[in-house]
């Protein structure tokens, strides 16, 4: 899915060092989130400025996002 093609926004994987809380896990629905003993995955579906937005918030909230993926 790619947001050039009209389908709707493209989804995105995002990985983040450590853990959510329940808390602000909870707050992310509907976004899909994994998670391990290294990482977090994200899984949002977004546009450009919503993905961007996203990043901010969990910078704000002290979570290092350290790789963004564009999925098809």
């Amino acid at each position: 899915m790619n947001s050039d093609d009209g389908d709707g926004p493209a989804v995105y994987e995002l990985t983040l060092a450590g853990g959510l809380g329940a808390v602000f896990r909870s707050a992310l629905r509907p976004h899909d989130v994994t998670r391990s003993d290294v990482c977090t995955v994200l899984r949002a579906g977004a546009e450009g400025e919503d993905l961007v937005d996203l990043v901010r918030e969990l910078h704000a909230r002290g979570l290092n996002v350290e790789d963004v993926f564009a999925l098809e």
